[in-house]
């Protein structure tokens, strides 16, 4: 859109407003409540200028400032139903409220006025948080099929192993960091702990250090589980991986509250983790708590549905 406008000066000889530049100058920079004030001025001698209202939406938006944001991308969007960008901040809100029928509804508006394949990702991450999770994944696999060539290994190996499709994510996996998760996910997790080790023999990564000591929980193997964290406790930074650390550690020694209160912490930090939910359900479930459990079970398998809904103690 900014790019038109320039050229659309360029041939009809008009100056680019200067207070429009400045409202998006500060937007970029940050500022966003300067940018409101730049952009909302500039309005009053370009009331119908799209980019105007796209970025003091998104400004709006940052400073989370939900009800003024949703009306500059609605405002945006009807400006210029080609550019789908506003429609997509509004899924998101509508997705952070939980308010999943109205998004999948502006998904299915959006793709009618685009070919923006992300618009599959989006609305299949939301089909699968609203427990939707074969519609999820259909959605996901025609994201790959259509835009294959724009996306990691990592990411189509995470969306054939959710569809379940193994053999196919290792081939897409071409690492062994990814093939870690892959064989983890498949349930596997001897094979998983022989790559992630490999891995870290060449590089230092705290993510995959973690999961090593992961792999040792799926195996059964505590005193495995215990060396590995020894073994790389210099590496751990991350808060969230700090905790996640913490609650294998109380888990190991059997004392299952101080696990549940560390994993608490670990979701808190990163609530995106499926395997936080999961393991924290395991621990709900030795103490007692099967509803708790239950649902922490529900949301690992949501957030990646290679996660079982429900277990059974062995």
């Amino acid at each position: 859109m900014q790019r038109g406008w320039i050229l659309f000066c360029v041939f009809t000889g008009c100056a680019i407003p200067l207070c429009r530049e400045e409202g998006i100058r500060l937007f970029h920079e940050g500022k966003y409540s300067e940018a409101i004030e730049a952009i909302t001025e500039c309005m009053e001698s370009h009331p119908n200028d799209h980019d105007l209202y796209l970025f003091r939406g998104c400004a709006y938006y940052y400073l989370e400032k939900e009800e003024k944001a949703l009306e500059d991308f609605m405002k945006a969007w009807m400006l210029d139903t080609t550019d789908v960008t506003p429609l997509v901040y509004v899924i998101k809100i509508y997705s952070k409220r939980k308010d999943y029928e109205n998004a999948v509804k502006l998904c299915n508006r959006a793709l009618k006025n685009s070919q923006a394949v992300s618009l599959y990702k989006l609305r299949g991450n939301i089909l699968m948080e609203e427990g939707k999770t074969e519609e999820g994944i259909r959605d996901l696999l025609m994201y790959i099929e259509l835009n294959g060539d724009e996306i990691s290994g990592f990411e189509k190996a995470k969306i054939l192993s959710w569809a379940g499709r193994f053999d196919e994510a290792l081939k897409e996996a071409k690492d062994d960091y990814t093939k870690g998760f892959v064989f983890l996910w498949m349930g596997v997790p001897e094979s998983a702990y022989v790559c992630w080790e490999r891995w870290l023999r060449k590089y230092e990564s705290e993510v995959v250090a973690h999961n090593l000591a992961v792999t040792c929980y799926y195996m059964g193997d505590v005193e495995k589980m215990k060396k590995v964290i020894e073994e790389y406790q210099g590496v751990f930074n991350e808060k969230f991986v700090k905790y996640g650390i913490q609650a294998l550690l109380s888990f190991a020694e059997g004392d299952y509250r101080n696990s549940l209160k560390y994993y608490n912490l670990a979701i808190e930090k990163r609530p995106d983790v499926a395997g936080f939910y999961a393991r924290r359900g395991d621990v709900r479930f030795l103490l007692g708590d099967e509803k708790g459990a239950y649902e922490d079970w529900l949301k690992a398998h949501r957030l990646n549905p290679c996660y079982p809904v429900v277990r059974r103690k062995k």
